[in-house]
């Protein structure tokens, strides 16, 4: 993926669960959007989740750069089991 509105983060779970899927600036430190908090998505499924505006949270135009999506995935039944997964990906304005 780069750089093309809209973007597509597409995933598949082993079986249902909590999802919340966050843009963060390159190092992970910064919170720029949330797409998704902590709702429930099907597992064996292609999920797709879209980023139709590049808007941080503040509803400002990100800058031109490098960005992590981060993807938690919290069991329903045991919430502090989490796996995370986080790619970079490039956005130009």
């Amino acid at each position: 993926m780069a750089g093309i509105n809209p973007f597509v983060f597409s995933y598949s779970l082993s079986r249902d669960a909590l999802v919340t899927l966050r843009v963060l600036d390159a190092n992970g430190t910064v919170l720029k959007r949330t797409l998704v908090a902590n709702e429930v998505r099907p597992g064996n499924f292609l999920n797709r989740e879209i980023w139709t505006e590049a808007n941080g949270d503040d509803g400002l135009l990100l800058s031109s750069g490098t960005y992590m999506v981060e993807l938690q995935a919290a069991d329903p039944f045991l919430p502090s089991k989490v796996s995370t997964t986080s790619v970079l990906f490039s956005f130009e304005n």
